[in-house]
């Protein structure tokens, strides 16, 4: 395992909501691209020489605390795991409260280590991997009116007091946007919104040493708390979000395709099963696309079907997801044998921990988070598992679950 070396891409939402990043991994032996089932062989033959493999289960890490909703994880070419921003809540009140604070998560030892400060507090932003190890952060909240035009640059090599830079600005700020890694080393930065009423169609690419650019088409609907993913190497399937200012919102259950190549945008014939904000959007080893979770009004939260899409025969099929969705987000996760862990906060005492297995279809109940929450991030980490930092455990007023947990499948 030791052998792989992380190069790019990662993704945010964190996104929350936040789909979980696509990596592109080199292998420093033959200096060529090795692939997610290259690492799985590898992580099943550790595993044959640790045998026995214990049974799947929670680890909450002791001595780190992080109280936040948010925030971004991004994954280092050091296997380590940059943590940035987010906002806390005032005890009590619920008050928003912007962090500038970075830390980085060393999974050999399950500690917490300074990683600077950004020049200003941001949350809801996106954090993406770039082709020499540094992490670019775009976008997101100052407060609850103001969205950061700013970029910041980190860069891991140096210490923690000098790591962050100014990145070159955005042309207009943006909150609700989505980031995406490519291969080409660029950063693609599509839709949100520019101060809670008009959302934007727009679509920019970043690159070091350029700077960013006009992509040549915009997206065929405007969209705020969208997810996007990979296809391939030239196409960007983008699912979902939401269309209208903050005042009067609609959700979208449209699907659009972006060809690289062209800089175009075509609009899929069939939509979701539901309209989806902030969705989780995970590449399955088939190529086929996993389109889970997310939110919208009170009458389609009452629909618990998820979707998998095929770029072969651009289809959708609607599949059943078991339980309650969160009302906010969820926690989506490929593992390396190629399921998806999810963790769905239901809307009474049920937390599910589930893992979808794309052949055949079908889901599994998985060993319930210690500390269960929603709004959360989590990331895989190069050994195979699962990391959860932050989220909020129950409110009102929000009480943030400070715990963060390890998930060994």
């Amino acid at each position: 395992m030791q052998r792989l070396w992380l190069l790019c891409v990662a993704l945010g939402a964190c996104s929350s909501s936040t789909a979980a990043p696509d990596l592109v991994l080199l292998d420093r032996a033959r200096g060529e691209p090795a692939s997610e089932r290259d690492l799985r062989a590898e992580a099943r033959a550790d595993l044959r020489r640790d045998a026995p493999r214990p049974p799947a289960h929670w680890k909450t890490i002791a001595g780190a605390s992080l109280s936040l909703e948010g925030h971004s994880l991004t994954l280092l070419a050091s296997g380590e795991l940059l943590i940035a921003g987010g906002l806390t809540r005032e005890s009590g009140t619920g008050n928003k409260l912007y962090s500038r604070k970075a830390y980085r998560y060393l999974p050999a030892s399950d500690t917490l280590v300074d990683a600077g400060e950004l020049a200003s507090g941001r949350a809801y932003h996106a954090a993406t991997l770039l082709p020499d190890g540094g992490v670019l952060v775009t976008g997101g909240d100052r407060s609850d009116t103001s969205y950061a035009t700013e970029t910041e640059l980190y860069d891991p090599a140096k210490p923690a007091s000098n790591a962050w830079s100014a990145g070159p600005p955005l042309p207009e700020s943006r909150r609700g946007a989505h980031a995406l890694g490519l291969p080409n080393g660029e950063v693609m930065v599509s839709g949100g919104t520019t101060n809670g009423s008009f959302v934007l169609d727009t679509v920019l690419f970043f690159k070091l040493g350029t700077g960013w650019r006009l992509g040549l088409a915009p997206l065929k609907v405007q969209r705020r708390e969208h997810a996007a993913v990979l296809l391939g190497g030239e196409k960007v399937l983008i699912a979902g979000g939401i269309q209208g200012g903050y005042a009067t919102p609609v959700y979208l259950d449209s699907l659009e395709i972006y060809d690289l190549k062209s800089g175009s945008s075509s609009l899929l014939a069939t939509p979701m099963s539901k309209q989806r904000a902030s969705p989780s959007l995970t590449l399955l080893d088939d190529g086929r696309v996993l389109i889970a979770g997310g939110y919208c009004n009170a009458g389609c939260n009452g629909k618990f079907l998820d979707d998998l899409y095929d770029p072969k025969t651009d289809a959708l099929t609607p599949i059943a997801h078991p339980g309650a969705y969160p009302t906010t987000s969820l926690v989506a996760v490929k593992l390396l044998d190629g399921r998806v862990l999810m963790t769905a906060n239901a809307t009474g005492a049920e937390h599910l921990v589930l893992a979808f297995a794309p052949s055949p279809p079908g889901w599994a109940t998985l060993p319930q988070m210690p500390h269960p929450r929603f709004l959360a991030a989590g990331a895989r980490l190069p050994d195979g598992s699962v990391l959860v930092v932050g989220g909020i455990a129950s409110q009102p007023p929000p009480v943030h679950a400070p715990e963060l947990e390890r998930f060994y499948p």
